[in-house]
């Protein structure tokens, strides 16, 4: 039987890396494309024996060389986490140079006939909340919907996937960040926090990922996914710190003040991620497709902390 060909655009990230690596595994036929063959994962994609094509800057609309390669399936994972840059009067010209990702897969795929996996983003569901989010946030999420809605225009069979934040081995910024603190034993204010927030364990994503394509499970429709029950911020901090052998160190402050200087450094939306709510649930996708997540928070926290101790420790 002929081996199917996927495409995972933005391979050279840490979700890239698991995805690939399962796919891979499954007997799958996986070209990573990425911005620089310079990625910190290129060891590992030569070892599956995963080929790489450099595309640069998706984020220019221009013709791409797929060498000829008949893809059946799309994964794209190409997507600014975060938009830090000021935004002055040029918001709606940044949304679409940031939606250029999802023209230029229009662009160069044959969208008739290859099937997308999309990941956008729970932050979208801010849209229409009553939450304060800063102008940069409204931007991105503007930029992700738009995303959406070019895929739903263009494609004839896809699934939206929108998580909210991915931790597992080889995360980065804000969630390694976490990690750090509890490892270094930084005094954290998260003494009273009772808020409740979503995660999704990358693995969990993978599991995902894989029942769609193998069960063709493209529903043409979005879906929130998450590893389950929401918890706190500190409950969170607290398995970390059980599973680095360490001894939080939490401290009392009201939230208000939190908020207070927050606004004077202009980090609202830091601290809403921090101790704000956001909750999302799988009902949706359960009930379309049948997938419940399959792995758990504490153990997706097991073994972030295990590669963190393994690794990342050894090299610093």
């Amino acid at each position: 039987m002929k081996k199917k060909n996927v495409a995972i655009i933005g391979a050279g990230g840490f979700l890239g890396l698991s995805i690939s690596k399962a796919l891979s595994r499954k007997g799958y036929k996986v070209y990573g494309l990425i911005r620089s063959r310079k990625s910190n994962n290129q060891d590992v994609y030569n070892n599956l024996k995963i080929k790489s094509i450099e595309v640069g800057n998706l984020e220019e609309v221009k013709k791409i060389n797929l060498q000829g390669i008949k893809f059946d399936y799309i994964i794209n994972l190409a997507a600014r986490a975060h938009i830090r840059k000021k935004i002055s009067k040029k918001g709606k010209n940044l949304v679409k140079t940031f939606t250029n990702i999802e023209r230029n897969i229009v662009k160069n795929f044959d969208v008739e006939n290859v099937k997308l996996i999309h990941l956008s983003s729970a932050k979208v569901k801010l849209k229409n909340s009553n939450l304060p989010i800063s102008e940069n946030e409204f931007l991105y999420i503007n930029a992700k919907l738009e995303s959406e809605s070019i895929i739903r225009k263009n494609f004839n069979k896809y699934i939206i996937l929108r998580p909210p934040l991915i931790y597992g081995p080889h995360v980065k910024a804000n969630f390694l960040a976490l990690i750090k603190a509890i490892d270094f034993g930084l005094p954290l204010p998260f003494s009273r926090t009772k808020n409740f927030r979503s995660y999704l364990y990358v693995e969990n994503l993978v599991d995902l990922i894989l029942k769609v394509i193998d069960e063709n499970k493209f529903m043409n429709n979005y879906y929130y996914v998450c590893d389950g029950n929401a918890v706190s911020t500190k409950h969170l901090s607290d398995l970390i710190a059980k599973y680095l052998s360490k001894k939080p160190f939490y401290f009392n402050i009201n939230n208000n003040i939190l908020y207070f200087f927050a606004k004077i450094i202009q980090k609202q939306g830091l601290l809403n991620k921090v101790i704000g709510d956001f909750i999302v649930n799988n009902n949706k996708i359960k009930k379309d497709i049948g997938w419940s997540p399959k792995y758990n928070l504490k153990l997706g926290i097991k073994n972030t902390c295990f590669w963190y101790k393994t690794m990342v420790k050894m090299k610093s």
